[in-house]
Order: C-alpha cells, then sequence, then structure tokens
C-alpha cells in the first residue's frame, strides 16, 4: 500500500527541473507512504516516477522505490496489495524468475514484465500503478477493476501529471491554470460525487476503473484502454440451473471464506469492523473460522442513545453481543468525541475528488484510532448493499417494477411521465427513483443520489441541474450485450458495481483511511465474490421483495441466529458535525456565508440563503465541504515556485 505520482513528457522536451517537481507531488503523499520513498528519472529526462511505501507485505524487506529490474530498463511505481501473491511467486519461480524480497510489489513487477496487462487477470487484490519500459519509451497507468485505488491525471504544457491524490497534482500546477469545473460541482450536490471519471477540477480525471492509459514518452496521444470487467456467465449458468437454498449457501460460503481468508494480513495487526449489521457480522464469522486465536474487532459509535426507534436491539448491544458469541477482542470508540471536529475540518477541506460525504470523517475516525493502537489494517465489509441492492430505497424500486410490469406500456409511460414531471416527484425521492427504470438505456438512481429535485432546481438553473441526470446507476457499453440475460435487480447491481462503488464508495474509503497511513481490505469486493453477487436473480437476493440481501441473512442465521440475521438495516446514526457544539466550532454558516461561490456560476441567486437556512441537511455539509475546499485551494495548495523554463 502506498502513494504514486509521475510525469511524462509528451512533446519529446527534457522536463525541467524534474526531480524538485518530484519532491514536491511526493510532498503531498507523505501520510500515504510513511516507511520509506524513491525517485525514478529516466536518463532522457522525459519521465520521472515517485512512489512511497507503507508496509504492509515483506515488513522487513528494504526495497528500492520505484522498483526496477536489474537493467533499469523497466521500472514500477506501485500502489496495491495482491492477496494471491504468494502462488503467483510460485508460478513466476517456475517460469524462470527469482525474487530478492518478500513483497508483492516485486511479484506485480516481474508478472507485468512476464505477461504485460494480461497478468491482472490473475491478480486478486487492488492497484493502481505506473509501469514504464525506457526502451519503448511506453508507460502505461492502471487502476483496478473496483476502483479500491484511486488514479488521478492531467495535461499541461504538454506533460501529463498523474497520482494518487488531487492535491498532489495541483501542488505544481499554477493558480491560473486551475479551475473548478461546474458540472462536477452539480453532480456532487446530486450524488455526493462528481460524474465517474471527473473530479471538482476542470482539467484534472480520474483513470477508469478496470480500464488505463497507455502513452509513450514524447509522443502526444493518450491511448485509453479497457483491461478488465466483470464476467457474469458462470454464476448466470449457476443460478439457471435451479440449485438449491443448500447449494447457493454453499456457493457463497466458500467464495466468500476464500476471500476473507486471503485478506487476513500475515506481518501487521489489524481490526475488522463489527457494527452489528449483517455484512460485518458475516465477515467476522468467516475470519474467526479462519483464526486459531481471537481477532479483534472494532465499533464506531455514532448515536447519543442506545435505544432503537424499532424495538429491536440497538446497533452497539448486537454488536457486542456478536462480539462475545465469536469471542473477538472488541474495542468500542465515540464518533461523537470532543475532538472529532478537527478530523470533519480536515477531510472537508480535501474534496477536490468531488466526495462531498461525511462519511469521509467517520472513517477517518476509525483509521485515526488504528493509527494511535499501532495497527495497519482495516477490514471494512462495504460491497454487498450495493451488489445486491440492499438498501431500503432499492426494495421499493423492485416492488413498483413488479406492479409496472403488470400493467400496458403505454400505462406505465403515462404514469412514470407524470412521476418524473409533477410536484410529488420534484419532493419525494422515491417516486422519483422509479421513473427511471422504464428509460432506454437501462439505469437506475442509486441510494446515494438522494438530493430531491426540488432542492437541485432551487440551487441551480435547470440547464446545468439536469447535466448530472443518470451520472450513476448506468451501465457501460461494454456490458450491454449481457443486459437480455439479466433481471431488473441484476441489471441495477451492475450499475452499481460499475460506477457507485469504485467512484464513491471507494473513493471515500480510499482518502479517509488512508489519510491516517491504514490500509482498507473489503472482502465483499474480490472480483468472484463481486461476479457472484451481481449475477444472484431476485428470488436470493430479496425473497421476491419480502427481505433485503436475504441470502447473506440465512447465512447469518446459520451462524448467529435469526435476531441478528433478520434485523433491519442501519449504519452511521448520524454524523457529528450536525451536534450544536460541533457545528458551531466548525463555522459550518460562517464558511458557506463568507465563500463567494455560491453567488456565482453555477449556483442561482438565492442559493447561499436557502443552504443557510435549510437547517443541517447533506445539501449544508456538500456547500460547507466545497467551500472549505475552495478555501484550502486558494490558501494552501500554492505552485511551490518551481518553473518549468527555470
Amino acid at each position: 500500500m502506498c502513494g504514486i505520482a509521475g510525469i511524462v513528457s509528451l512533446d519529446g522536451r527534457p522536463i525541467k527541473n524534474i526531480h524538485a517537481l518530484m519532491v514536491a507531488m511526493g510532498d503531498k503523499l507523505d501520510h500515504r507512504g510513511p516507511d520509506s520513498s524513491g525517485i525514478y528519472q529516466s536518463r532522457d529526462g522525459l519521465v520521472g516516477l515517485f512512489n512511497n511505501r507503507l508496509s504492509i507485505v515483506g515488513i522487513s524487506d528494504n526495497i528500492t522505490l520505484p522498483i526496477k529490474n536489474r537493467l533499469n530498463n523497466k521500472i514500477l511505481a506501485y500502489n496495491g496489495e495482491i492477496f494471491n501473491h504468494k502462488s503467483l511467486r510460485s508460478e513466476l519461480i517456475k517460469q524462470g524468475f527469482s525474487f530478492s524480497t518478500n513483497t508483492d510489489t516485486e511479484v506485480m513487477f516481474c508478472g507485468l514484465e512476464k505477461y504485460g496487462v494480461d497478468f491482472l487477470d490473475k491478480v486478486d487484490g487492488f492497484w493502481s500503478f505506473a509501469y514504464y519500459d525506457s526502451d519503448r519509451k511506453e508507460l502505461l497507468l492502471s487502476r483496478d477493476l473496483m476502483g479500491e485505488k484511486p488514479l488521478y491525471y492531467t495535461v499541461y504544457e504538454n506533460n501529463l501529471f498523474f497520482a494518487s491524490e488531487v492535491s498532489s497534482i495541483l501542488s505544481i500546477l499554477p493558480k491560473d491554470a486551475v479551475q473548478f469545473n461546474h458540472e462536477s460541482i452539480v453532480c456532487s450536490f446530486q450524488y455526493r460525487s462528481t460524474t465517474p471519471g471527473k473530479t471538482l477540477i476542470e482539467s484534472i480525471f480520474r483513470v477508469k476503473p478496470g480500464g488505463g492509459i497507455v502513452l509513450n514518452a514524447g509522443r502526444r496521444k493518450l491511448n485509453f484502454i479497457n483491461i478488465q470487467k466483470f464476467n457474469l456467465d458462470k454464476w448466470v449458468s449457476f443460478f439457471n440451473s435451479n440449485p438449491s437454498k443448500e447449494q447457493v449457501i454453499s456457493a457463497y460460503e466458500e467464495v466468500f471464506f476464500n476471500s476473507c481468508l486471503k485478506r487476513i494480513p500475515d506481518e501487521v495487526d489489524y481490526l475488522s469492523t463489527l457494527s452489528g449489521g449483517i455484512d460485518s457480522s458475516l465477515i467476522n464469522v468467516f475470519i474467526n473460522k479462519s483464526q486459531k486465536s481471537k481477532h479483534d474487532t472494532l465499533f464506531g459509535k455514532s448515536s447519543l442513545s442506545d435505544v432503537p426507534s424499532n424495538h429491536e436491539l440497538s446497533e452497539l448491544k448486537v454488536s457486542i453481543n456478536t462480539s462475545k458469541k465469536l469471542q473477538t477482542n472488541h474495542h468500542v470508540i465515540d464518533l461523537f468525541d470532543e475532538e472529532s471536529y478537527s478530523i470533519y475540518s480536515e477531510v472537508a477541506s480535501d474534496c477536490f475528488d468531488g466526495v462531498f460525504c461525511e462519511g469521509v470523517a467517520s472513517f477517518r475516525q476509525l483509521a485515526h484510532y488504528l493509527n494511535e493502537n499501532n495497527k495497519r489494517v482495516l477490514i471494512l465489509s462495504d460491497g454487498p448493499d450495493e451488489a445486491l441492492c440492499g438498501y431500503n430505497v432499492d426494495l421499493k424500486v423492485f416492488k413498483t417494477y413488479e406492479y409496472m410490469g403488470r400493467k400496458s406500456r403505454n400505462y406505465r409511460e403515462g404514469i412514470l411521465s407524470k412521476i418524473h414531471n409533477n410536484s410529488y416527484s420534484r419532493s419525494n425521492g422515491n417516486m422519483l427513483n422509479w421513473s427511471y427504470l422504464v428509460n432506454n438505456p437501462f439505469a437506475v438512481r442509486p441510494n446515494h443520489g438522494g438530493t430531491l429535485p426540488s432542492v437541485m432546481s432551487t440551487l441551480f438553473n435547470n440547464d446545468i441541474a439536469q447535466s448530472s441526470h443518470k451520472a450513476y446507476g448506468t451501465i457501460s457499453r461494454e456490458y450491454l450485450s449481457m443486459l437480455p440475460e439479466l433481471d431488473i435487480m441484476q441489471r441495477a447491481a451492475l450499475g452499481y458495481a460499475t460506477t457507485s462503488l469504485p467512484e464513491y464508495v471507494n473513493t471515500r474509503s480510499d482518502r479517509a483511511i488512508m489519510g491516517r497511513s491504514i490500509e482498507s481490505r473489503l472482502p465483499f469486493q474480490a472480483k468472484e465474490l463481486m461476479e457472484l453477487m451481481i449475477a444472484t436473480p431476485e428470488k436470493w437476493r430479496n425473497n421476491n421483495g419480502k427481505s433485503s440481501k436475504y441470502i447473506l441473512r440465512l447465512i447469518v442465521e446459520k451462524y448467529l441466529g435469526n435476531k441478528i440475521a433478520f434485523r433491519s438495516k442501519y449504519g452511521f446514526a448520524e454524523p457529528a458535525w450536525k451536534l450544536d457544539h460541533i457545528y458551531k466550532h466548525l463555522r459550518v454558516k460562517e464558511v458557506i456565508g463568507d465563500s463567494s461561490i455560491f453567488t456565482n456560476a453555477p449556483f442561482n441567486s438565492g442559493a447561499k440563503d436557502f443552504i443557510i437556512n435549510s437547517g443541517r441537511s447533506r445539501y449544508t455539509w456538500m456547500a460547507f465541504s466545497l467551500a472549505s475546499t475552495i478555501n484550502n485551494f486558494e490558501s494552501n495548495i500554492k505552485n511551490i515556485g518551481v518553473k518549468y523554463g527555470n
């Protein structure tokens, strides 16, 4: 787990002051790799690469970064983790490779040297990397299919810049070269994240999940390639064979157990979240099955009350009871502590990726606790809500679609047109959500697109407000041939997996957790398990509209009983910024009120007053994040004074 950055000349002229530029970019990534770092400069001055390291695998090895071969003609700047690195190492040894370290970085390097991008199909893990062949002057940038590791890039003055975080790129760009993207701002207010592939900055983009960029130093053309995609054939065939309940449970248990087992660190201490929900409970069941000794679990208390509203056990009590049953070493931390305001202020000022979500602060609080207690890895349960359409709104979508399916096409289109255009739609997010379902090509409004149309039309003029419509929940062209084989919920899951998870959920957790030098691991997002969940038909995912994530609940019931398995869905209850003392300490109203952004495009006149007077809503936090990020840029993100011509 590391941070990477780089510069490539696209016009064939050596990059002046390349070392100083690389140092400046690397300084912004210190938290991603506090253990070691290094810089590569090509002899012709056309390429510079930076890499630092957070030691997780092969921690006793001293490795020169970026890693190079003996001829110094192949170089890899790598950020990621290969969970099957031991078996891949054995395979490469049989191919004649020798290894000087126990790191997975060296496995990735040798695999790329032997197989090129085809090697990535063998990898169970996540990554973003830059692989340079100096003989061919060819650079490959790549990002994993689930987008667990972000990678950003821009072109400025005939140079390509890339980095693990936007702020690294901003650190070397002149201020007059940076403009905030109006459409990205609008999309972030709608979905809590920018349009896939974009950032808040007009000229800075994200490498596509499962994709890459190939370019040659000295040539201006960037070639965008697809490297990985989901293959659902195996599991679609499995479910088409009409398997029994026992066969479905067995398939899930086998794939999930293997994913959990591979993601348990061998060399460093870790914590696994245990919230009391079915996803984290399931992860800890399988970790427990694979461990001879107790493992450590973590609960973040995000509610001032320990009494749930529907007569069920509270999240905290369920978490404690589950820990006792599994005999884990349980840690409980208070996400409402007096110092939480500093983390909220910190994350709000670094939203250049466009993720306007309080969850960044909650995850960073968890990571802060790990860092303070000398842990290195946090195991998270993100993924099933999207891949199995487990949100309450998804269940409502299914029920409505089933009802509409029994009506004539003209009836459906007439009703849904009214839903989309009338005032009830503008005030009711669920109704608008349903109106996506008959559109062609397919799209579904995801759970995180919850800013009401009435709010969007108040904040922004109608033309630009529509620019974010269907930015998420769509299915990209390479999957269109699959759609005839998939039911409505399988399609929705594929939309979530290809947009919401990589570009929102995983971007959020990476920024949050790496901000405290902690690696996150996501067992549910192993490629084969994601393919299994996406391919799961309605019968097993929602029990014909009766219960979300039905198959996972059956497995939890098997190990932990009915009360935990069929509890209602919860999550982080309330963000700490809404508490009076933290709200005032952050100066939320003042920061929004003092910002000029809300009196200019893309905002309508009156948008600022609407935000300030609307209470502590989701878009209040979004506005605070935008204003804080702009303030950070104007005050702290400065050109280091290294000029290309000096």
